[in-house]
């Protein structure tokens, strides 16, 4: 490209482009901390390099600045449920091993309102607590809450200013033994009643309900069911 060979190196977390000449010596290299962190392909056209990056998508680069170019759609590919509260659909990055334990990916949330993506992480909303990847999502539509599972991490809610709150204390919620993270929810519904049921993955109680005036209840079934998912 431009009598040149255009190369895209990654090491670890970061990345860049080198721009070659015909005898091999580096012409320019293109690094950004953001922009180049996994880059994959280079283009130059017109003055212009333009780069897709495997994290943050495509940027130009020109007159020694990088522009960002970010269509309206999600920045990122999401594995688990989604959720349509009737404004807005929700989207979850559950992300489980082949051993059914959670990957260390951090917690993401998708939410298309508007004709418009929005992708709320840890990055975007400082003040979160540590939650891991989503495993589940319910909508209480009696105090418009948004009910959000964590394979480890256990039960949040998310509200209003999408204030992002953890709520296993003084619960019945548990986890298989021996593990570090100790919540484990697998499943989330909400019934006619405004109450949210809680599929509570590998504790010695594996389903519980909590009521709409706050109180819990747990349920245990009267036979083995192993590492099961209630």
């Amino acid at each position: 490209s431009n009598n040149g060979i255009l190369v895209c190196e990654v090491s670890g977390a970061s990345g860049r482009v080198r721009v070659l000449d015909r005898t091999g010596n580096t012409r320019l290299l293109l690094q950004d901390p953001v922009y180049t962190r996994s880059p994959s392909s280079v283009i130059h056209l017109r003055d212009t390099y333009w780069i897709a990056d495997g994290e943050n998508g495509l940027s130009a680069f020109q007159d020694g600045a990088f522009t960002p170019y970010h269509p309206n759609a999600p920045q990122r590919a999401t594995l688990g449920p989604a959720l349509f509260t009737g404004q807005a659909l929700w989207m979850t990055s559950q992300d489980i091993n082949q051993n059914e334990q959670p990957a260390t990916t951090p917690s993401v949330l998708l939410r298309f309102e508007n004709e418009t993506w929005e992708t709320l992480t840890a990055a975007t909303h400082p003040q979160w607590p540590a939650a891991g990847p989503f495993s589940s999502i319910a909508y209480s539509p009696g105090d418009t809450v948004i009910w959000l599972g964590s394979l480890g991490k256990g039960l949040f809610s998310l509200e209003k200013n999408d204030l992002l709150r953890e709520r296993n204390q003084n619960s019945p919620l548990g986890g298989p033994s021996g593990n570090q993270d100790p919540y484990w929810i697998s499943g989330l519904a909400i019934d006619k009643l405004n109450q949210l049921w809680i599929s509570n993955f590998g504790a010695s109680d594996p389903l519980h309900v909590r009521k709409a005036d706050g109180n819990w209840r747990s349920f245990r079934p009267p036979f083995q069911i192993g590492r099961a998912h209630v």
